[in-house]
């Protein structure tokens, strides 16, 4: 590989990572390569697309995983499952409005997920939600945007449903984390 100029724009970037065989993301102005997760990280990515698409099926929204990327003019990033409520064409590889995202988080993405990247997505204005949902626990976190601001609510039982009411869908934990081995904290 060779050496990149630095700082990039964002464009120069996009263009740069159009060319590439892997995936990578531009947060905070660090090109980051994507890599892949456990047996757990990709069954939950599954799971919470499979529960989008069911629910968001015959309306406006539409759930995608791990593809496209959300390109704004201060980053570019991957969310491990994204809905977008505008159209969205099919050979589109870039959304700059989607209203939720979703990170599950490993103990390698961990820190990064929960703070630059965040930071990235919490100022995409048409996002209304983010959730976090922990891949080694049971842990999720519902990111909201109100009139006042962000506000998170934390769950930790797998009889708890994460509420995403910006697009009418609801996630409970036990078919989030179905198919793992995952417990809820002792």
């Amino acid at each position: 590989m060779t050496a990149v100029p630095k700082p990039w724009s964002v464009e120069q970037f996009v263009a740069w990572e159009e060319e590439q065989e892997d995936r990578y993301e531009f947060v905070d102005g660090v090109i980051r390569m994507m890599v892949g997760g456990a047996a757990a990280h990709s069954t939950i990515i599954g799971n919470v697309f499979s529960l989008l698409r069911h629910q968001l099926t015959g309306k406006p929204c539409r759930p995608f995983v791990e593809t496209p990327k959300i390109v704004t003019d201060h980053f570019a990033a991957y969310p491990d499952v994204m809905v977008v409520c505008n159209r969205v064409s099919d050979a589109t590889t870039v959304v700059k409005d989607p209203s939720v995202v979703v990170e599950v988080l490993s103990n390698s993405t961990r820190s990064y997920d929960l703070s630059s990247k965040w930071d990235g997505y919490r100022r995409v204005g048409s996002l209304s939600h983010g959730v976090f949902v922990d891949s080694t626990k049971v842990r999720v976190d519902v990111w909201s945007r109100d009139g006042t601001g962000w506000h998170v609510e934390t769950l930790e039982s797998l009889d708890a449903v994460a509420e995403l009411p910006a697009i009418g869908c609801r996630l409970a934990l036990a078919d989030v984390y179905a198919e793992t081995e995952i417990l809820p904290p002792a």
